[in-house]
């Protein structure tokens, strides 16, 4: 759980928390948790943080979208 006081409290957990620690967490390239997990118009599974996303499948694992 991060907790931000313009952001909230947001969970990050799974693939997608293996590559936050990767970036640094919120001392890193993304920043804070802004969202929790959701869905794209494709179908992706993302985060959103203050300066990207994370986005995770099954079949290619995790990676950032600035």
């Amino acid at each position: 759980m991060y907790w931000h006081p313009t952001y909230g409290t947001w969970d990050v957990s799974g693939g997608i928390l293996n590559k936050y620690i990767e970036t640094g967490t919120e001392w890193g390239i993304l920043g804070y948790p802004t969202s929790g997990e959701q869905i794209d118009e494709n179908g992706l599974t993302f985060q959103q943080f203050e300066k990207g996303r994370i986005y995770w499948t099954a079949k290619k694992g995790a990676w950032v979208a600035m």
